[in-house]
């Protein structure tokens, strides 16, 4: 399993804090797909923190050790 950087994880703290309702645009900016951005949506419906924190988790898991906060600032 892959765990992220003390400074990938303040990067995720502060996108969950300021995203707020465009968590999906984001998503998509980070190629998480339809799919799966629908899945997040279903498993924390009215929970906006955790569905910006799982699009991240997921965007994270298809980078693995490519995963970086200067990709998340790209």
């Amino acid at each position: 399993m892959f765990f992220p950087s003390p400074d990938l994880r303040a990067a995720f703290d502060i996108i969950c804090d300021n995203v707020g309702k465009d968590w999906r645009r984001l998503a998509r900016q980070l190629k998480v797909s339809d799919a799966k951005i629908d899945a997040i949506e279903e498993k924390y419906p009215r929970n906006l923190t955790e569905q910006v924190r799982e699009s991240l988790r997921v965007w994270k898991n298809s980078r693995r050790e490519d995963a970086a906060v200067s990709h998340l600032v790209d």
